[in-house]
């Protein structure tokens, strides 16, 4: 499964919301997301962070390093072009 994690395609009113904003939303999408394919016994979820200042890829990063049982990496570059990363459910 992807997620994609731009704003735009999460809420409605994302130009209402101020940066602290987005990016908790964005976070909390995707924790949603990675325990939902934990429940549901999926192999592997891509979540798209897109390219820009690289916070939410910070962030992600350290949101995933809370997991024990995934491991995570760049997804592929051919795909993705480096705007996103690959969850592997072990």
């Amino acid at each position: 499964r992807e997620v994609d994690l731009h704003i735009e395609n999460l809420v409605d009113n994302w130009k209402d919301l101020d940066t602290a904003e987005i990016l908790q939303t964005q976070l909390d999408v995707a924790r949603n997301e990675i325990e939902r394919a934990m429940m549901e016994d999926q192999i592997r979820l891509i979540l798209i962070h897109g390219y820009g200042k690289g916070v939410l890829k910070k962030e992600l990063t350290e949101l995933l390093f809370r997991y024990t049982s995934i491991e995570f990496y760049d997804a592929s570059f051919k795909d993705y072009h480096g705007d996103a990363i690959e969850v592997k459910y072990l």
